[in-house]
């Protein structure tokens, strides 16, 4: 790859996945999951499960650039593949070639880690494919964002199933703190997608969960994913820090959608929940291993 190319590159994934805010959010549950299930922090699993989450995670995010593009070529023109900053099919390619390396790296990991832990990552390999296609059902699912948003969201589970047989847990599917794990990664994702797109001047053609649904549906289903966290974070002792953020974003939400504003303040407003939508992610991906350094 020659050094205009690698510079491109670079570009995109600064404006579409910041390196930082990615790995973050690879590595908390990373971490995390090894507290909950082995009480302490492994590097040997770091070494063989970090590199691999944080590759598919950026693949997944690149995945969704390249399904929205034609979306994008009339929404937001300004971003890097509508503005041709790369070109649609080189990306595809570096899509197909990471996926081959991946599935090749959950054979190798066969010897690192168990069958087990590589045949869950080679399945998250598999529901990563079936997002990219939109399991086959990609304008039935346009015509429902939540429907659209849930069978995305799974994949959270897919991916605490391979971190629980990477600590060595034999039946992941079987163990409680297993579920417990993805409820809490789902009420941090969960909550930041729908809390990302609360700008009431964003085009209809963006169907957003505001657009689509009001604000009284969304402040009901915002409140749902956050009673994911609530449930979890109690079933894994962690309710005494983290019901105080949980109902704590909870009433700031109900301020949002309950108490109207001008135009310019609202705007101001939903900039500012999106950026506490984000913190609310990395707490809840984050929060086993601090409270567990503690």
């Amino acid at each position: 790859m020659n050094t205009s190319k690698l510079s491109r590159w670079m570009t995109f994934l600064n404006e579409r996945a910041p390196p930082i805010a990615f790995f973050l959010l690879s590595a908390g549950p990373v971490i995390s999951s090894q507290y909950i299930f082995i009480d302490r922090l492994s590097s040997f699993l770091v070494f063989w499960t970090l590199p691999a989450q944080l590759l598919i995670l950026l693949t997944l995010r690149i995945m969704d650039d390249v399904k929205d593009y034609d979306k994008d070529v009339v929404v937001h023109p300004d971003r890097p593949l509508p503005r041709k900053l790369l070109q649609k099919s080189e990306v595809e390619l570096v899509i197909r070639v990471t996926m081959a390396a991946l599935l090749m790296y959950s054979v190798v990991m066969v010897w690192g880690l168990g069958w087990s832990a590589a045949v869950w990552f080679a399945a998250e390999l598999v529901y990563s494919l079936l997002m990219y296609i939109e399991f086959g059902i990609g304008e039935t699912l346009d015509t429902s964002p939540i429907v659209y948003a849930i069978t995305h969201q799974l994949f959270i589970y897919v991916g605490a199933f391979f971190l629980a047989a990477a600590a060595g847990i034999s039946q992941p599917f079987m163990h409680y703190k297993t579920w417990q794990i993805g409820h809490l990664g789902l009420s941090g994702f969960f909550t930041f997608e729908i809390c990302r797109k609360l700008d009431p001047d964003l085009p209809k053609l963006k169907g957003t969960y505001l657009i689509v649904y009001g604000r009284w549906k969304t402040l009901v289903m915002t409140g749902c994913t956050v009673a994911f966290g609530i449930y979890s974070s109690f079933n894994l002792g962690l309710s005494h820090v983290l019901w105080p953020i949980e109902f704590g974003f909870l009433g700031l939400l109900t301020v949002h959608f309950v108490v109207p504003l001008g135009k310019g303040s609202v705007r101001k407003r939903h900039k500012l929940l999106e950026g506490l939508a984000f913190l609310y992610v990395l707490l809840h991906l984050w929060g086993p291993a601090i409270i567990s350094r503690h």
